[in-house]
């Protein structure tokens, strides 16, 4: 009899145990879920996508690199300068740990041809303003915190670069190649060759949740020149830019 009632302790004691450890796989399993954001929903219709969607803004200075700003122990072009782009784009899904988070940004500058090459110029140098859009197409990893979101991407780039004689210059005016207006077709080819608009892109960023539909924090992006690095062996046209992205 007594050894009866010890075996239904036992077994009771055993059966309580094992529910517990299984509750706390579930409430792991679903922190780790959780982090990691939802499973994919099937999209029934428009306002499935765009509910599911955040437009997202940049507002990050970058560096832009330019390591031929001395040849021949001659100053020729400008140092690496700082450029302000204005970019936006959209993430979906906002709810999953993997997305697509396409961007497009708008930046000016100056640039000046010297020996087959296009630089960045100062004003007082430069032969074209140039008109820039950078096509940022990443893959975005996220993990789901409760109050932030930590985001990693990862994608190709595009630079479409466009130079046009900057104001008070004069088609005929002198150019390394010849004249000014010669300069500018030189420039506007070199955009386009040897694949120089071609990019690889990585960045981070870690915003905080601030209302029900709105994040913000800091961003760090790195833009690697492929094209132009195979091209030249040099890193120019590498931007680093740091600023705050804001999803809505």
């Amino acid at each position: 009899m007594f050894s009866a009632v010890f075996f239904a302790e036992g077994t009771e004691l055993l059966n309580s145990s094992n529910q517990e450890q299984k509750t706390e796989e579930r409430e792991k399993d679903a922190g780790q879920s959780a982090i990691l954001g939802e499973k994919f929903k099937k999209v029934t219709s428009m306002r499935d996508f765009f509910e599911a969607a955040d437009i997202t803004m940049h507002f990050e200075p970058s560096v832009y690199i330019n390591p031929y700003t001395e040849i021949g122990g001659k100053f020729v072009s400008a140092p690496s300068p700082i450029i302000y782009p204005i970019s936006i784009g959209f993430l979906w899904p906002n709810y999953t740990f993997l997305a697509v988070n396409p961007v497009i940004s708008f930046f000016m500058m100056n640039h000046l041809w010297h020996e087959n090459i296009a630089l960045p110029a100062e004003i007082e140098n430069r032969t074209t303003t140039t008109l820039s859009f950078m096509l940022n197409i990443p893959a975005s990893m996220s993990l789901h915190f409760e109050k932030s979101r930590l985001q990693m991407t990862a994608g190709l780039g595009i630079l479409m670069r466009f130079g046009i004689l900057a104001p008070s210059v004069s088609s005929t005016d002198y150019g390394y190649s010849g004249s000014a207006g010669s300069d500018v077709d030189k420039i506007n080819n070199w955009f386009l060759h040897n694949m120089n608009w071609f990019y690889i892109t990585t960045g981070i960023s870690w915003q905080y949740q601030l209302a029900s539909k709105l994040r913000a924090g800091p961003v760090l992006n790195i833009y690697i020149p492929i094209g132009t690095i195979i091209s030249t062996c040099t890193a120019q046209g590498m931007m680093i830019s740091f600023g705050i992205k804001i999803c809505r």
